[in-house]
């Protein structure tokens, strides 16, 4: 099951970047499609004033870096995000 939820994942994720024009591949181009889906999360659930986005761990950040990057393009989306990284030192 988990080799199936992966491989259509990596079909559909492929899919998705061609339809919207992602030049970016990798795992860069991953985050970007979570923050296209936080951005229709958001929409959906009414457009709230405030959103945050939080990340656990995030080491220097690359990964909301490039989740913030696939948002961009939507303004209001953009000015509802709070950005919170969350690192637990060891």
């Amino acid at each position: 099951m988990t080799i199936l939820l992966q491989r259509v994942t990596h079909y559909l994720c492929r899919q998705t970047q061609q339809a919207v024009g992602l030049g970016v591949k990798g795992p860069a181009a991953d985050a970007q499609l979570v923050g296209i889906w936080a951005a229709a999360a958001w929409q959906a659930a009414g457009s709230p004033a405030r959103v945050r986005l939080v990340e656990l761990g995030p080491g220097r950040g690359t990964l909301m870096a490039d989740l913030l990057r696939g948002t961009s393009g939507l303004r209001a989306f953009a000015a509802a995000v709070e950005v919170h990284l969350v690192e637990v030192p060891a």
